[in-house]
């Protein structure tokens, strides 16, 4: 679930097992890791954007 649904996996899991040649993993699965970051970096940042502009303060 954390690999494919949500793709939390790939920000720790798959860079580490890499570096510390755990055969466990798909050896190309750590490739990803960048892209899904800034992925779901932007996604972040645009549910935040959103959250802000929708944001009418607190009326005190």
């Amino acid at each position: 679930m954390l690999t494919f649904i949500i793709p939390y996996a790939f920000v720790n899991y798959y860079p580490a097992a890499y570096l510390l040649n755990k055969n466990e993993t798909s050896s190309y699965l750590y490739l990803g890791a960048p892209a899904i970051g800034i992925v779901m970096f932007i996604i972040a940042y645009l549910f935040w954007f959103t959250g802000i502009r929708s944001y009418k303060g607190t009326g005190s």
